[in-house]
């Protein structure tokens, strides 16, 4: 019986999401903590940043992963084309069927050759913009040389991780997505575990970079061989060796605008990461990253019911079952805002009690910061939910309000960081992002779902909650 039960948990997407960021969360509070304290301040900010940095070569990825996400889960329901407009999409009679195998066969053959280009993109972004952006910080070290290798190791991760973007997004699309999060379960936990040991024996950021490529290469060995056991179950086909141009193209007239969407969001995200790591104060600096970095880790908890949700909510999309996403999304979002509020008090509360037990003597950022920094990411979770749901039309209109959006924070930062400091800063990307960002994915969304505001925020609270309280006994075995 006992078995059976942690059977059916470990096959459950939604426990396996939440059970992988519950151990990046923890992997926060009881690491990184103790990272501020053995690292001096410059040599934690170049380890706080080189994710960022790490994250804008990602980005030379131009959102195709998350494109590749929707076609292999258009495809795995049986879809026969990917709509290029919002019309097509309108227009298309999509039913629920069996995979459509020489569909997935020939998209993996595509991406094989788009992915082998986005590397070298990858290559030419993060040693030059990775490099300006990291300058800073590296001369405020006490050992930049150390610093410079650790940068080279960080290219070598960045270049495995864009092969990881291609055979998670399959594995996703091909709703394996409670094996992927079990998996990340595993390895963050051993993480968690190695580092806690370097740690204490030798604290060094080259040995951490190390230790991330380590994770990065098997990371890709696990992805590719699950990807390709399912190809080699389903596959009745010879493997495609050729590049099928109506998949690029269809996939591509999406991509672009998301890729230039995910640039503006980039920097409406980390822009504040970037500007703070131009100030000459390495303990502002440090705390400054610590908190942000911790709010990031109780972001990506609350958001776990609806990554693990995406290939349903884009296969649901795919044959226009709105009622069914409606409810699922007010389900997942009323659990979403009730674990980034709460995890945010809690946080804001006893994140300088922690620090004092730890001794640590690095603070995070004022009260007055930190609660817009918390109010800045609730908003922008909000139209990320939203837009995240939209583009399963495969129409990207998000470009214009994201690379606005991204160019005030950068700009407007910049002209206020003299007088108004970390203050100003924060300022600019909470105003940027209500005046332009926030509010426009959830309108154009829930037109399309014909889902009128109040009816939703109703919604929320009436399907959500009973869901909310399911999902806590769910953890209880019994």
């Amino acid at each position: 019986m006992f078995k059976k039960l942690i059977r059916k948990l470990s096959d459950s997407a939604i426990l396996m999401s939440w059970s992988n960021q519950i151990t990046i969360f923890l992997h926060g509070l009881i690491v990184t903590p103790f990272t501020l304290k053995f690292l001096s301040s410059a040599d934690y900010s170049f380890w706080a940043l080189q994710q960022t940095i790490v994250g804008m070569a990602m980005l030379a990825d131009s959102g195709f992963g998350h494109t590749l996400q929707r076609s292999v889960s258009f495809f795995y329901q049986g879809a026969k084309q990917l709509p290029r407009t919002l019309d097509d999409f309108k227009k298309s009679n999509e039913v629920e069927g069996e995979p459509n195998i020489e569909k997935l066969t020939s998209l993996r053959a595509t991406t094989f050759r788009v992915y082998l280009y986005l590397g070298i993109l990858v290559l030419i972004v993060i040693s030059i913009i990775g490099y300006f952006l990291l300058k800073n910080v590296i001369s405020l070290s006490e050992n930049p040389n150390i610093l410079m290798i650790a940068y080279f190791l960080m290219i070598l991760q960045a270049l495995i991780s864009i092969q990881n973007i291609k055979w998670s997004s399959f594995m996703t699309g091909l709703h394996m997505v409670a094996r992927l999060n079990r998996y990340r379960t595993l390895i963050n936990s051993l993480r968690t575990i190695v580092f806690l040991c370097v740690l204490f024996i030798y604290p060094d950021v080259v040995v951490f970079m190390s230790i991330m490529i380590v994770q990065t290469l098997i990371s890709n060995v696990y992805f590719k061989t699950q990807v390709n056991k399912w190809y080699n179950k389903h596959s009745v086909h010879k493997k495609a060796n050729n590049f099928d141009k109506d998949i690029f193209n269809s996939m591509w007239s999406s991509t672009w605008r998301l890729g230039l969407s995910q640039w503006g969001y980039f920097f409406t995200k980390h822009g504040t990461s970037i500007l703070t790591a131009q100030l000459n104060n390495a303990n502002l600096i440090a705390g400054f990253l610590f908190t942000q970095r911790i709010l990031q880790f109780i972001r990506n908890l609350g958001e776990s019911p609806i990554t693990a949700h995406l290939p349903n909510y884009y296969s649901e999309m795919a044959v226009k079952n709105y009622s069914k996403v409606k409810k699922q999304l007010s389900q997942d979002m009323f659990i979403t805002f009730s674990l980034l509020i709460g995890g945010f008090v809690g946080f804001g509360f006893l994140g300088g009690v922690l620090l004092d037990l730890l001794d640590i003597s690095k603070d995070i950022v004022p009260p007055l910061i930190y609660t817009i920094m918390a109010l800045t990411i609730v908003l922008d979770s909000y139209s990320w939910i939203h837009g995240t749901v939209y583009v399963s039309t495969n129409h990207v209109p998000f470009l214009i309000p994201t690379l606005i959006t991204g160019a005030v924070i950068i700009t407007g930062g910049f002209f206020v960081i003299d007088t108004f400091g970390l203050l100003g800063i924060v300022l600019v990307q909470f105003f940027a992002n209500l005046a332009f960002n926030n509010w426009y994915a959830p309108v154009i969304n829930l037109k399309l779902l014909r889902w009128p505001f109040l009816t939703h925020l109703h919604n929320l609270f009436i399907m959500g909650f009973p869901a909310f309280i399911h999902r806590v006994k769910e953890f209880k075995l019994k």
